[in-house]
């Protein structure tokens, strides 16, 4: 069950414990991040070896390679590993290997599949790791009155003529934190007349309760500026550095600073230790599934687009020219789908922001590409700074304009 506490209960075994070893490292969010990216599984492991090895590693392509350098490091140093929100047998198999650990160390794996730890290379060595599983079960009544009061009054006891509605709400969330933390901080301050109104609606809504508290919770944010940044969150900047994503944002007219201070203060997301923006990927599906209901089934009508098959089809039937707000995406589909080919003309793909030293510059980006798996990138203004990003494997004949940011710029965002 996702929003249970799961990694919540590993970063706290994690800090009491990291000190302990020869070297540590905390992977977090590993289904989202490989999800998301084409590389995302190459980036953990590189994460891995880098924490691992207290060492910056030269970047590779490979799986494998990876692999084996991590098998080289956890053989033979006492480590600390957690591995978060793992969903398959290959992540496993990737950033654990098969050869083993040192006898002292430890490794702890959070997933929604227990079945997969069985599976897992590791298993099917000769010498097989001693292992537990735990499984965290839902709060019972009284933690889950305690945690919601927490939030709500800033006590573990509700206040005066709220019993009543408090255990209504206690029965309702069925004992999941995130829900009970999440509707506390939506009540706070709030009179018994909106506790009893917020019930009602609840337990009208089909759908399990988790849902229903944060789709609720995503709409009831006090103004259009709110919600949107909850959104381009969602859709966009989770895991990405705070600085940069107030950039963006700015540019593109949005409140950004009361509107974190608002989301944060609601648990809708927060600012982790690295300054990168966080958000529950429960939080992460209900902002994504409120804007893919826009339009469903036509993605061009929808504002944002985080799909890159999604960006690149559109883009592709020149569509979304009064609709998209900001889309992502990755320009090694331009090579995976022979697309420099069809590209011959000069054709204008899409406007975004370019931005140097914090300047708003708007640009116009285009691509053609002459010869297989080249790509000719013109800039309509002449900013020339460095790029910011890995350009992996194309090959950029001509650069008229290199820009810091583009959102990794093959991981591309552009926002208008």
């Amino acid at each position: 069950m996702g929003g249970i506490g799961k990694t919540s209960l590993a970063k706290y075994v994690y800090g009491l414990h990291c000190r302990e070893f020869e070297t540590s490292s905390f992977i977090g969010n590993i289904s989202r991040r490989c999800d998301e990216k084409f590389s995302g599984l190459l980036e953990l492991q590189k994460q891995l070896i880098d924490d691992i090895s207290k060492t910056r590693s030269i970047k590779v392509h490979e799986v494998s390679i990876y692999t084996s350098k991590i098998e080289n490091v956890v053989t033979r140093k006492k480590v600390f590993l957690v591995l978060d929100d793992v969903d398959s047998l290959h992540q496993l198999d990737s950033l654990l290997g098969s050869k083993g650990f040192h006898p002292v160390s430890k490794v702890i794996i959070t997933t929604k599949d227990a079945w997969l730890t069985e599976s897992c290379a590791q298993f099917k060595t000769n010498v097989k790791p001693n292992h537990a599983k735990h499984f965290l079960q839902v709060l019972d009544e009284t933690a889950s009155r305690e945690l919601l009061c927490f939030h709500a009054f800033m006590s573990y006891t509700p206040k005066a003529n709220y019993e009543e509605v408090t255990g209504n709400f206690v029965k309702y969330c069925e004992g999941h934190p995130m829900a009970l933390e999440v509707l506390g901080k939506s009540l706070h301050n709030r009179d018994v007349a909106y506790w009893e109104d917020w019930i009602k609606q609840l337990t009208k809504e089909p759908g399990s309760p988790i849902d229903n508290v944060l789709r609720m919770s995503c709409n009831s944010l006090p103004s259009k500026n709110d919600k949107d940044l909850f959104k381009h969150i969602a859709c966009f900047f989770v895991g990405k550095d705070r600085d940069v994503t107030e950039t963006i944002l700015e540019a593109c007219n949005i409140n950004i600073r009361s509107g974190i201070t608002n989301l944060v203060d609601r648990c809708l997301f927060s600012i982790g230790s690295n300054n990168e923006l966080m958000m529950h990927q429960l939080l992460q599906n209900m902002g994504r599934f409120i804007v893919h209901q826009e339009s469903p089934h036509k993605p061009w009508k929808r504002s944002r687009l985080w799909c890159h098959e999604e960006s690149f089809k559109v883009l592709k039937q020149n569509k979304g020219t009064e609709n998209v707000l900001g889309l992502v995406l990755d320009m090694r589909m331009l090579e995976k789908k022979n697309n420099p080919q069809r590209l011959q003309k000069r054709q204008k793909l899409l406007t975004g922001f370019c931005l140097e030293d914090k300047r708003r510059v708007r640009t116009d980006v285009w691509f053609s590409g002459p010869k297989e798996s080249e790509i000719q990138v013109y800039y309509e203004f002449g900013i020339f700074s460095t790029i910011y990003g890995d350009i992996y494997d194309f090959k950029l004949r001509h650069m008229f304009c290199t820009i810091r940011f583009l959102t990794y710029f093959y991981d591309m965002l552009c926002m208008s």
